[in-house]
């Protein structure tokens, strides 16, 4: 069990607390849902429930970067929400086997593109063609032409973009002051997609400054089962945002 993993990795300076929620719980709030557990509910109960001053939302497919890791011992800002530079990898595991330095290493050469405050930059010709050739329509085809890897240092001159998608789900990082305002992630709508990048709109909403952190998270490949979370078109999310905006 991950709790049993957990367990083993606390220390004094890092006690780790484990809240389990009863079944009888999940099914009077989603009576017939169709995942484990709700993902959003059970940030909440999280973050409502943390001891410390920050408080990092987090997934447990994410390979974090020494250099990660080290920027979390330095202060950060009441003002402001953290993200972070989210490197997608085309593997979809890693072995138990090998040691940090090496799983480190496999990451950093397996990236294929990179979620940055310019945008989602392709980094792999071949999964960018894929990304093309799947999306054949005419305004898709051209949106898509245009993120081309040879269009990167393009795209690193142009301004940041104001409100953040940057795959905020994998790294969103506030005080707890700063969660509390936003209230956590909404959850009227239990399960669907895009709800944690709603999440950064709401920090944006409120007034909270934007900081994409340069150090590196890795993100491992895997699918979405469409019986747990509903697509939802990006163009639609991005409509959405302007709307909250």
């Amino acid at each position: 069990l991950y709790e049993d993993v957990l367990a083993d990795l606390a220390t004094d300076s890092m006690p780790i607390r484990v809240i389990t929620v009863p079944e009888s719980f999940h099914d009077r709030i989603a009576p017939g849902r169709k995942g484990p557990f709700l993902e959003y509910v059970a940030k909440n109960i999280g973050i409502r429930r943390a001891n410390g001053e920050f408080i990092l939302a987090t997934n447990l497919d994410i390979v974090y970067s020494e250099d990660m890791v080290a920027r979390l011992t330095r202060p950060f800002a009441h003002d402001t929400v953290y993200e972070a530079r989210c490197h997608d990898l085309n593997i979809r595991e890693i072995a138990d086997s090998v040691n940090p330095d090496t799983a480190l290493s496999i990451c950093h050469n397996h990236v294929d593109r990179v979620w940055t405050e310019y945008g989602l930059l392709y980094v792999s010709w071949s999964r960018w063609l894929k990304r093309l050739l799947n999306h054949l329509q005419p305004l898709s085809f051209i949106r898509n032409l245009a993120m081309c890897p040879l269009f990167n240092p393009i795209k690193k001159l142009l301004s940041a973009q104001p409100i953040k998608d940057v795959a905020p789900g994998h790294f969103t990082l506030a005080h707890r002051d700063a969660w509390a305002k936003v209230r956590g992630y909404d959850q009227r709508q239990l399960i669907g997609s895009y709800l944690d990048s709603y999440a950064i709109g709401m920090f944006a909403c409120n007034g909270f400054k934007q900081i994409v952190l340069p150090e590196p998270i890795y993100h491992i490949k895997h699918n979405i089962n469409p019986l747990v979370r509903e697509p939802m078109g990006v163009e639609k999310f991005k409509q959405n945002m302007k709307m909250m905006a």
